[in-house]
């Protein structure tokens, strides 16, 4: 139905009435500052990968590889991973692995998804001769997403909540910006972030996109379309998101529910907007699949089975309905705990964890730390004179889009083994729209001036708590958050301040056996050999199985002159790890320092046989032998 300007101002039948102009003025200005907020957090992270260098970032290295002409990043491959029989055991590998990129073939790729590369890495290459970095990227897609969302709340304020109070629009379009765990996404903007972004964005342009096929009495094909098509870059940045894709059916379930029975033209705009809904993204969905075939041989293979990680992915059971409900808890009714220290959120205590899977990263309940979204509810109002009215019919069905959207996308990623506060970008979103409108839902239903005043108070409040949970949060200070950050620094050379964040991860949940393990590699790697020998024992006690710890508890050892006491933590490592091949190296110099030279070469001659290229082994070796022939 047509606007009337007036509609844009506070209602007229108050008596302080704000001007048009000004409410324009405000919500730009809170628009600005989500901008702002978002670069800011972005840009002074303090996540160390690659600062400075956005040439290595993995988007760069798969765009020079595109302009080379291979899907391969363009990035050497060590020897090392090349002669392994088993590139894809993660203590062999590990000297050698580019984290997280899929080896296949004797190739790097990336798992992540391709949209961000074609839309803004590769085009930014193109233009500028430049490389963008991942934190810039992550912030164009965010912002994307929030200017989307915040269009989309004020397009339906316009037309369905036309006295809402400057206050109240103002609390909504700030809620969809600061209130949905984004900021705590761009707290570590990286590879990871980056496809995450990408998808938010598409997701949100997607939503706005059906709001303006919904929003029209006959809905129209060509933005259903559009929707279709940035739904399918969205797939082509996190093909998780494909549950969500259901939403494309609901303005042709909209069209078949509510157009007359006897109308001539129904068909025929079921026909069209089948069309619509289906064959773009299905496009893409070919494109995908042909890509996926092309680097690994398998269309529906998008690298994860192949990523060189810390644990044999392709031997884990990642999708799982027994993850479902530990995940519901992590992501939404766990919550933080507050220390004294800035930034005071200082991550979950983790539940007990079911086998197989790997844990939270950063992941916290949203529903008990950002109280904004507990509006969402009133998105769901019982049927009033005011809902029930065929006027408001848009208005349900946008209702109906956003919750399945949240429901579908939320509900794929609770089947996951791992929570991540990153993948909570992938629904919260959504739910902070919800939210927004429940808002806005809440003061339009008030009946008395007292009675708005009240729900006006509560949005404001708790979209304060909210944004300043998220802002803090993005501060990564979750002792999973500060052990990724901490071993990023001793792979770049930095053990001492690796040793800080160590620290304060074990500050904050003591008895963690990746933070001591990081945190004894990292004293060693300072000659703190006494201090590291305790945190490799903390770490063994802590996790007995954990191979690497008892091996490097064995190399300190070693190295303060106690090879018989390191003989037995490498002989532990090689009892949960046979095939490590730096513990039977290590072994074999405890062994050779023990004068056991005939027990050494067996070990010696099976670390050439795991890794050919180890440094010192075949020298060793051969040393080894000739001892051994001359004792005879």
């Amino acid at each position: 139905m047509p606007v009337d300007r007036a509609v844009l101002s506070e209602n007229p039948a108050q008596p302080n009435a704000i001007p048009l102009r000004a409410r324009w003025v405000t919500l730009g200005l809170a628009v600005g500052f989500v901008l702002l907020l978002y670069a800011w957090i972005a840009c002074s992270n303090r996540w160390p990968a690659n600062a400075g260098h956005p040439e290595n970032d993995y988007y760069n290295l798969l765009v020079e590889g595109f302009r080379a002409g291979q899907l391969s990043l363009k990035t050497p491959v060590p020897t090392g991973l090349l002669a392994l029989s088993d590139p894809y055991d993660p203590i062999a590998n590990e000297p050698y692995r580019l984290h997280d990129a899929s080896y296949y073939r004797g190739k790097f790729y990336l798992y992540f998804g391709v949209t961000p590369a074609l839309v803004a890495f590769w085009p930014y290459a193109t233009l500028t001769d430049h490389h963008l970095s991942h934190p810039q990227a992550a912030v164009i897609f965010c912002a994307i997403g929030f200017l989307a969302n915040a269009a989309l709340i004020l397009s339906v304020a316009r037309r369905f909540f036309p006295a809402a109070s400057t206050l109240i629009l103002t609390t909504s379009v700030l809620g969809v910006g600061l209130a949905n765990i984004v900021p705590v996404l761009l707290g570590r903007a990286d590879v990871y972030e980056v496809p995450i972004a990408c998808g938010y964005a598409c997701v949100m342009l997607a939503l706005l996109a059906l709001w303006r096929t919904l929003r029209e009495h006959e809905p129209r094909a060509r933005w259903l379309a559009v929707a279709s098509v940035v739904y399918g870059l969205a797939l082509g940045a996190r093909p998780s998101l494909l549950p969500g894709a259901l939403v494309l059916f609901l303005p042709i379930v909209a069209t078949w529910r509510d157009a007359p029975a006897g109308n001539p033209r129904r068909h025929r705009s079921l026909r069209r907007l089948a069309c619509a809904a289906i064959l773009p993204i299905s496009a893409i969905g070919i494109a995908l699949m042909a890509y996926n075939a092309a680097r690994f041989d398998r269309p529906w293979e998008f690298g994860q089975r192949y990523q060189m990680e810390g644990v044999r992915l392709s031997a884990m059971k990642l999708f799982s309905p027994d993850y479902f409900w530990i995940n519901v808890r992590l992501y939404f009714f766990q919550p933080l705990r507050w220390t004294t220290d800035f930034p005071f959120a200082q991550g979950i205590l983790q539940p007990p964890i079911p086998p197989g899977h790997l844990g939270s990263e950063g992941a916290f309940g949203a529903l008990v730390n950002l109280p904004f979204l507990w509006f969402a509810a009133a998105a769901f109002l019982p049927a009033t004179q005011f809902f029930a009215a065929d006027s408001q019919r848009p208005l349900r069905w946008l209702i109906a889009t956003v919750a399945l959207l949240f429901a579908a996308n939320a509900a794929m990623l609770c089947l996951f083994a791992g929570a991540c506060d990153r993948y909570q970008a992938e629904f919260l979103p959504a739910l902070s729209v919800l939210a927004a409108l429940g808002l806005l839902t809440l003061e339009s239903a008030a009946p008395t001036p007292p009675r708005r005043a009240v729900v006006r108070a509560a949005g404001l409040t708790l979209l304060a708590i909210s944004a300043a949970t998220d802002w803090l949060a993005s501060y990564k200070s979750s002792p999973q958050a500060q052990i990724v950050i901490a071993n990023t620094l001793a792979e770049s050379g930095q053990p001492a301040a690796a040793i800080l964040e160590y620290e304060r991860a074990l500050k904050t949940e003591p008895g963690l056996p990746y933070a001591h393990h990081g945190l004894a590699v990292a004293l060693a790697a300072t000659g703190r050999l006494p201090e590291a020998s305790a945190q490799f024992r903390a770490a063994v006690q802590a996790k007995p199985d954990f191979a690497e710890a008892h091996n490097g508890l064995g190399v300190t050892l070693l190295r303060q002159h106690d090879p018989l006491a390191a003989l037995a933590e490498f002989e532990t490592a090689l009892r949960i790890a046979p095939r490590f091949a730096e513990a039977h190296f290590d072994c074999a110099v405890a062994l050779l320092a023990l004068g056991r030279v005939g027990d050494a070469i067996p070990h010696l001659e099976e670390t050439l046989r795991l890794r050919p290229n180890l440094p010192g082994a075949r020298d060793r070796l051969e040393a080894a032998r000739r001892q051994s022939s001359l004792t005879r």
